[in-house]
Order: C-alpha cells, then sequence, then structure tokens
C-alpha cells in the first residue's frame, strides 16, 4: 500500500510504503491464545491417560508456533517512508521505528527500474545517486513499483528522468 502526504506549509512531501496487513496484533494474539488453550487441553487430556510424552512437545510445538507468528508479524509491521524536502531525499525502513536511513542530494538523485531475471516476477525500484543505491518496496506488487517510480519522478526530477534498466 502507498501512501502520499504532503504538508503545503514547509513542502514536505511523505511518501509512506506498507506491505498489505492480513491480521493485525491483537486479532493474532487471540488466535495464539486460542491455539494454545485446544492444544493444552487435548495435552492434558492425553497426558492423563497415560501418553505423558505428549506435554513436552506440546510446549516445544506451542514455542515454535508462537515464535513463528511472532516473526512474521515483525515482517509484516515493517514500513518504508520516503521524505522530500528542497533539497534532501531521506529514506527510513524499520519496524515501529527507524533502524536505517539514508540521504541523498535532491538534485544528484536517480530512480531506476531494474529486472533481473525473469521479466514477470522481479522488478526492482532504486533510488540513490553516486553509485549508492537503496531497494524501495520490496514488497509492493509490480504495477504499484512501476506508479511509485512514475509518481516518484514526478516529484523529484523535474525533468522527468526514468531510467528502466534491462537485464
Amino acid at each position: 500500500m502507498i501512501i502520499f502526504d504532503k504538508d503545503s506549509k514547509s513542502y514536505l512531501k511523505r511518501i509512506v510504503l506498507i506491505p498489505n496487513r492480513s491480521i493485525n496484533w491483537s486479532l493474532l494474539v487471540r488466535f495464539y491464545v486460542f491455539i494454545c488453550g485446544v492444544s493444552i487441553t487435548i495435552a492434558t487430556v492425553l497426558t492423563f491417560l497415560g501418553y505423558w510424552m505428549v506435554l513436552p512437545f506440546y510446549g516445544l510445538e506451542m514455542l515454535a508456533l508462537g515464535a513463528g507468528l511472532y516473526a512474521t508479524c515483525r515482517k509484516i509491521y515493517q514500513q518504508e517512508v520516503i521524505v522530500i524536502s528542497n533539497d534532501i531525499i531521506r529514506i527510513e525502513k524499520g519496524a515501529h521505528r527507524v533502524d536505517k536511513s539514508w540521504e541523498f542530494n535532491k538534485y544528484w538523485v536517480r530512480i531506476t527500474l531494474e529486472n533481473k531475471g525473469s521479466i514477470s516476477k522481479s522488478l526492482y525500484l532504486m533510488i540513490g545517486s553516486h553509485g549508492n543505491y537503496v531497494e524501495v518496496g520490496s514488497f509492493l506488487t509490480k504495477s504499484e513499483k512501476e506508479s511509485l517510480a512514475i509518481e516518484l519522478n514526478d516529484v523529484i526530477i523535474p525533468h522527468g528522468f526514468l531510467r528502466r534498466v534491462e537485464k
């Protein structure tokens, strides 16, 4: 998902890139608690029937499920913010806080769409200058990347230069 934001007072433009989220955090926690509840009920009944080895494996299984759900949820809460001011373009990546940040001079920036491998599957949108490029929107679809490249091209570069690289 692409969110465009513009501040008319400070001439600051902000583009927020967010992956599609199929589930929110509170619903994910409810799902995990429900699965744990059903599984502990079954494991307790089997333990009383004499199958005591079920209980340790239940604990390992729920631990693995919780770790997997947490890792997946952390991945879908990643976001990228592109802040465009008069002279500087800042790209910030992270989940809930900025983990990585890059700054480029607006007048030297190049926007590049690269096809690597199969044309239909892998399209990379790169922003950078002087050999230092950052991939933007790796989680976006091909059409979203193309529309974002056109929008960035219109906002950043007044002459309308968009470089497309075919490999």
